[in-house]
């Protein structure tokens, strides 16, 4: 029997006794499927690791990567405990092995807002321990991306998980749309200045503008500040080199902690070599370290 079902365009990767290649949902066989970018490289052993896993811990979903996360204990998660973590991890469609059956006529046919769909529908899900990266998601321009990062909002309180996503959500619409907007040529970053205008300037009249101010991240909030309270495109230059600055020292902080972590590391590591070689050199047993009994006399 077909395990997993990849939806792809073309049979660009080898299916077997396990693995289907199909074009569409609905001609699918297999209990679990896998919605495949064209450009990534993707390997059928992840694809049967994780419907080995969904099976074993009757998950809705299994992330075939563990980006953004502690990968010192992959669990068995459920959304509303998991809680805004979900949004830094990669939780795109294209990086997700999923339980057919939980897809519904219901959800929603574009394929991104789709996949939010299949997260807030899912009971049970996990992570494999691995590295593999799959191609960035296309918002499309700047008009698509306010769009579909809009239409996730009433997803939320129709699923009742507002509460538990708020926060996660508006820093994520945030840098998406900081990504878009650094992505625009240089000739169309005032059109795109005046539409995240529009948008910021309507989360400011909103009812729940209060929850969305105290949840956004400092540097999150620096760049919505920079946008809406500005006079026009001309003073926003003035403001968003404070905020690469800013970005940058916030990277540089990120590489001096794993620096550090990893110096911690390597530090246990040296204290340890060093107790077991004075444990080795100073040993009662005459006949085990005579040779490095001479070679300490020696020193």
């Amino acid at each position: 029997m077909v395990k997993v079902s990849v939806i792809a365009p073309k049979e660009d990767i080898s299916s077997n006794a396990d693995i289907e290649i199909v074009k569409t949902l609905e001609s699918s066989n297999a209990d679990y499927v896998y919605f495949k970018n064209v450009n990534d490289d993707l390997y059928p052993d992840l694809l049967i690791e994780a419907y080995e896993k969904a099976e074993e811990n009757r998950l809705d979903y299994v992330v075939l990567n563990s980006q953004g996360l502690d990968t010192e204990e992959i669990g068995i998660y459920e959304l509303e405990g998991f809680e805004g973590d979900i949004f830094e991890t990669d939780f795109k469609i294209t990086s997700k092995l999923i339980k057919k059956s939980l897809i519904k006529d219901t959800f929603d046919k574009d394929m991104y807002l789709f996949n939010f769909d299949v997260i807030l529908s899912a009971v049970r899900f996990s992570f494999l321990d691995s590295d593999v990266v799959f191609e960035e998601e296309s918002l499309g321009n700047i008009d698509e991306a306010i769009s579909k990062i809009n239409r996730i909002f009433p997803k939320l309180t129709d699923y009742r998980m507002y509460g538990a996503l708020k926060e996660g959500f508006f820093n994520y619409k945030l840098k998406k749309l900081f990504y878009c907007y650094d992505a625009v040529p240089e000739d169309e970053q005032e059109e795109t200045y005046w539409k995240l205008k529009d948008d910021f300037i309507q989360i400011i009249y909103h009812p729940l503008y209060l929850d969305f101010t105290v949840g956004i991240s400092r540097l999150n909030k620096m760049f919505f500040d920079d946008i809406a309270y500005t006079e026009d495109f001309n003073e926003f230059k003035k403001y968003i080199p404070y905020y690469y600055i800013k970005l940058d020292v916030i990277d540089l902080k990120d590489e001096i902690v794993e620096i550090e972590m990893e110096n911690r590391r390597i530090r246990q590591e040296t204290n340890r070599l060093n107790k077991m070689n004075r444990d080795i050199l100073n040993s009662k047993s005459w006949s085990l370290t005579k040779p490095l009994r001479d070679i300490k006399r020696t020193m």
